[in-house]
Protein backbone atom coordinates (compact mmCIF):
# COMPACT_ATOMS: atom_id res chain seq x y z
CA UNK A 1 0.00 0.00 0.00
CA UNK A 2 0.79 3.30 -1.44
CA UNK A 3 1.24 6.14 1.48
CA UNK A 4 -0.48 9.09 1.41
CA UNK A 5 1.43 12.28 0.52
CA UNK A 6 2.57 15.10 2.27
CA UNK A 7 3.13 18.49 1.95
CA UNK A 8 7.15 17.77 1.50
CA UNK A 9 5.67 15.60 -1.80
CA UNK A 10 4.50 18.93 -3.39
CA UNK A 11 6.63 21.21 -2.31
CA UNK A 12 8.18 21.76 -6.15
CA UNK A 13 4.61 22.22 -7.33
CA UNK A 14 3.59 25.03 -4.32
CA UNK A 15 4.74 28.84 -5.32
CA UNK A 16 7.57 29.62 -3.04
CA UNK A 17 8.25 25.54 -3.25
CA UNK A 18 6.03 25.56 0.04
CA UNK A 19 2.82 24.62 1.11
CA UNK A 20 1.89 27.64 3.13
CA UNK A 21 -1.61 29.03 2.96
CA UNK A 22 -2.69 25.59 1.26
CA UNK A 23 -3.74 23.95 4.53
CA UNK A 24 -5.26 20.96 3.13
CA UNK A 25 -1.59 19.77 2.43
CA UNK A 26 0.00 20.58 5.72
CA UNK A 27 0.33 17.51 8.27
CA UNK A 28 -1.81 17.74 11.99
CA UNK A 29 -3.71 20.75 10.76
CA UNK A 30 -6.65 21.32 13.11
CA UNK A 31 -9.90 20.83 11.00
CA UNK A 32 -11.43 23.61 12.67
CA UNK A 33 -9.00 25.76 11.18
CA UNK A 34 -9.12 24.57 7.79
CA UNK A 35 -12.61 24.92 7.51
CA UNK A 36 -12.46 28.76 8.70
CA UNK A 37 -10.10 29.09 5.71
CA UNK A 38 -12.19 27.29 3.05
CA UNK A 39 -15.30 29.27 4.33
CA UNK A 40 -13.13 32.81 3.98
CA UNK A 41 -11.50 31.01 0.89
CA UNK A 42 -15.02 31.26 -0.70
CA UNK A 43 -16.28 34.28 0.74
CA UNK A 44 -12.75 36.14 -1.17
CA UNK A 45 -13.94 34.32 -4.33
CA UNK A 46 -17.60 35.53 -4.02
CA UNK A 47 -16.54 38.78 -3.33
CA UNK A 48 -14.36 38.72 -6.62
CA UNK A 49 -16.98 37.28 -8.75
CA UNK A 50 -19.45 39.79 -7.86
CA UNK A 51 -16.40 42.91 -7.86
CA UNK A 52 -15.10 41.44 -11.40
CA UNK A 53 -18.85 41.68 -12.57
CA UNK A 54 -18.92 45.30 -12.70
CA UNK A 55 -15.49 46.19 -13.04
CA UNK A 56 -13.95 44.19 -16.60
CA UNK A 57 -17.47 44.83 -18.25
CA UNK A 58 -16.92 48.63 -17.88
CA UNK A 59 -13.26 48.29 -17.99
CA UNK A 60 -13.20 50.24 -14.68
CA UNK A 61 -9.63 48.96 -13.32
CA UNK A 62 -8.39 45.67 -12.31
CA UNK A 63 -9.50 43.12 -8.91
CA UNK A 64 -7.02 40.80 -8.05
CA UNK A 65 -6.35 38.63 -5.03
CA UNK A 66 -3.62 37.91 -2.62
CA UNK A 67 -1.74 35.51 -4.91
CA UNK A 68 -2.36 37.59 -8.09
CA UNK A 69 -0.83 40.58 -5.71
CA UNK A 70 2.67 38.46 -4.27
CA UNK A 71 3.30 37.71 -7.96
CA UNK A 72 3.78 41.10 -8.00
CA UNK A 73 5.90 41.46 -5.77
CA UNK A 74 3.72 42.60 -2.73
CA UNK A 75 5.18 40.64 0.76
CA UNK A 76 2.84 38.40 2.87
CA UNK A 77 2.87 41.33 5.22
CA UNK A 78 1.38 44.44 2.67
CA UNK A 79 -1.10 41.89 1.27
CA UNK A 80 -5.24 42.31 1.23
CA UNK A 81 -6.91 39.02 0.01
CA UNK A 82 -8.34 41.06 -2.43
CA UNK A 83 -8.14 44.37 -3.72
CA UNK A 84 -9.26 47.01 -6.56
CA UNK A 85 -6.90 49.38 -8.33
CA UNK A 86 -8.92 52.10 -10.34
CA UNK A 87 -8.28 52.13 -14.45
CA UNK A 88 -7.19 55.99 -13.67
CA UNK A 89 -4.56 55.37 -11.15
CA UNK A 90 -3.08 52.46 -13.48
CA UNK A 91 -2.86 54.78 -16.39
CA UNK A 92 -1.23 57.58 -14.64
CA UNK A 93 1.85 55.17 -13.54
CA UNK A 94 4.89 54.85 -15.69
CA UNK A 95 4.68 51.49 -18.14
CA UNK A 96 5.00 48.46 -16.04
CA UNK A 97 5.09 50.84 -12.55
CA UNK A 98 1.94 49.49 -10.38
CA UNK A 99 0.24 51.07 -7.98
CA UNK A 100 1.69 50.08 -4.47
CA UNK A 101 -1.84 51.05 -2.80
CA UNK A 102 -4.71 49.90 -4.09
CA UNK A 103 -8.29 51.77 -4.15
CA UNK A 104 -9.94 49.27 -2.31
CA UNK A 105 -8.77 46.58 0.46
CA UNK A 106 -10.49 43.43 1.63
CA UNK A 107 -9.16 41.64 4.69
CA UNK A 108 -11.23 38.40 5.40
CA UNK A 109 -10.88 37.25 9.16
CA UNK A 110 -10.65 33.28 9.50
CA UNK A 111 -10.45 33.15 13.32
CA UNK A 112 -12.57 35.42 15.62
CA UNK A 113 -9.40 36.64 17.43
CA UNK A 114 -7.78 38.28 14.30
CA UNK A 115 -10.12 41.39 14.42
CA UNK A 116 -7.83 43.62 16.16
CA UNK A 117 -4.88 42.57 13.62
CA UNK A 118 -6.99 43.25 10.39
CA UNK A 119 -8.28 46.46 11.45
CA UNK A 120 -4.75 47.66 12.01
CA UNK A 121 -3.78 46.54 8.48
CA UNK A 122 -6.66 47.89 6.95
CA UNK A 123 -6.26 51.48 8.90
CA UNK A 124 -2.41 51.31 8.08
CA UNK A 125 -3.63 51.04 3.77
CA UNK A 126 -6.51 53.70 4.57
CA UNK A 127 -3.25 56.10 5.65
CA UNK A 128 -1.20 54.93 2.62
CA UNK A 129 -4.20 56.39 0.72
CA UNK A 130 -6.74 53.33 -0.08
CA UNK A 131 -10.31 54.97 -0.11
CA UNK A 132 -12.22 51.89 1.27
CA UNK A 133 -11.26 49.27 3.42
CA UNK A 134 -13.77 46.16 4.14
CA UNK A 135 -13.32 43.57 7.08
CA UNK A 136 -15.35 40.48 6.29
CA UNK A 137 -16.04 38.32 9.48
CA UNK A 138 -18.55 35.42 10.19
CA UNK A 139 -18.27 33.96 6.73
CA UNK A 140 -19.90 36.97 4.93
CA UNK A 141 -22.59 37.49 7.51
CA UNK A 142 -20.89 40.99 8.40
CA UNK A 143 -18.62 43.59 6.91
CA UNK A 144 -16.77 46.47 8.53
CA UNK A 145 -16.22 49.11 5.81
CA UNK A 146 -13.86 51.23 6.89
CA UNK A 147 -13.38 54.78 5.10
CA UNK A 148 -11.33 58.04 6.78
CA UNK A 149 -12.52 58.87 9.79
CA UNK A 150 -15.81 56.01 9.73
CA UNK A 151 -16.89 52.79 10.22
CA UNK A 152 -19.96 51.29 10.01
CA UNK A 153 -20.72 47.39 10.03
CA UNK A 154 -23.53 46.12 8.02
CA UNK A 155 -25.07 42.50 8.74
CA UNK A 156 -26.57 39.92 6.24
CA UNK A 157 -30.06 40.94 5.36
CA UNK A 158 -27.89 44.54 4.44
CA UNK A 159 -26.42 45.86 1.08
CA UNK A 160 -22.64 46.86 0.28
CA UNK A 161 -22.16 49.95 -1.94
CA UNK A 162 -18.97 51.48 -2.35
CA UNK A 163 -19.75 54.86 -4.22
CA UNK A 164 -15.64 56.12 -4.19
CA UNK A 165 -14.62 53.51 -5.67
CA UNK A 166 -17.52 51.58 -7.92
CA UNK A 167 -20.67 54.01 -8.46
CA UNK A 168 -23.46 52.11 -8.66
CA UNK A 169 -22.42 48.91 -7.66
CA UNK A 170 -23.85 46.97 -4.71
CA UNK A 171 -24.36 43.46 -3.35
CA UNK A 172 -26.27 42.08 -0.61
CA UNK A 173 -24.43 40.73 2.37
CA UNK A 174 -26.84 37.60 1.83
CA UNK A 175 -24.90 36.85 -1.66
CA UNK A 176 -21.63 36.04 0.13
Amino acid sequence: MTPSPTAADYEGDLPNGNSKGHPELEENVNPQVADAQSAALKVVSRLQQKLLNWVEPMGLGLVLGSEALRKLGASDLQVPDLAFFARERLRSKPYRVFPVVPDLVVRVATAPGQRELLERQILRWLERGAQVGLLVENWGATISVFRKGQVITLGFGQVLSLPEVLPGWEMQLAAL
